[in-house]
């Protein structure tokens, strides 16, 4: 376990940071005083912590009943937050599974802030041959995680998978679909909801997860992963896809 923990620090989490994430690994879905205590540090400093691993996106929360639960993003997400250090996150991760007690079908996670944003899409290009569907407003999605990433990173990453994407978008987003390259060119179709219709969310679906993001002042993101789901909301894109034809 110490050379997990040297590992990790090496990757660029501090020892609290690395103490927390793999109490979250090792119990699963839990309360902050069941983690605290398997991480071996007290509440107040186990609080801040799960803020700054929220941030980096590797932990998540959501609400029970009132109380807040946290569980841990899957190792993978490692791997795609550190491309300069893939040799150390691959000798890393038979370990980190090994102690993970989340191996379910279904699991969802939250984060707050970009990088929510950053994992959910970046989660898209983990399939070669699919299909990416996206709802709501392409304008909002760059403002949060920027054109050039888009640009210069995920379409040219999604080109070389051969991963086909469909859009339906707001009639203003015209302008940015102009300016990122041809539908044909870029293996994408689009279509447009009619003028002055407006989402103030938005929602990625692949054929693994769905990604839910909100509005720019919440800027909070809910990765689901359910089979039942996925094929459900592909369901309801198509048959607003096949209406807007």
């Amino acid at each position: 376990m110490n050379k997990i923990h040297k590992s990790l620090t090496d990757l660029g989490l501090t020892p609290f940071e690395s103490a927390l994430y793999l109490a979250a690994l090792e119990i699963g879905e839990s309360g902050m005083s069941d983690l605290a205590y398997r991480a071996g540090m007290k509440r107040t400093t186990a609080y801040v912590t799960a803020q700054s691993l929220e941030s980096k996106g590797l932990l998540g929360s959501f609400q029970v009943k009132g109380r807040t639960k946290y569980v841990a993003s899957s190792p993978e997400t490692l791997k795609r937050k550190n491309h300069q250090q893939s040799l150390i996150i691959n000798d890393l991760l038979p370990q980190l599974n090994a102690l993970n007690s989340q191996n379910e079908e279904v699991s969802i996670n939250f984060y707050r802030g970009r990088e929510g944003y950053v994992n959910a899409t970046e989660a898209t290009l983990d399939q070669t041959d699919s299909v990416v569907r996206h709802i709501g407003s392409l304008a909002f999605l760059h403002d949060v995680i920027g054109l050039d990433y888009d640009k210069n990173h995920y379409i040219p990453e999604r080109l070389k998978r051969k991963i086909r994407f469909q859009g339906i978008y707001c009639h203003d987003d015209r302008r940015i679909i102009n300016e990122i390259g041809s539908d044909e060119d870029q293996l994408r179709e689009v279509r447009y909801l009619p003028p002055g219709t407006e989402f103030s969310s938005s929602t990625l679906i692949s054929d693994q997860q769905v990604a839910i993001f909100s509005r720019r002042d919440e800027l909070s993101t809910i990765i689901i992963s359910s089979a039942s789901i996925v094929e459900s909301e592909k369901t309801k894109f198509d048959l607003l896809w096949n209406y807007l034809s």
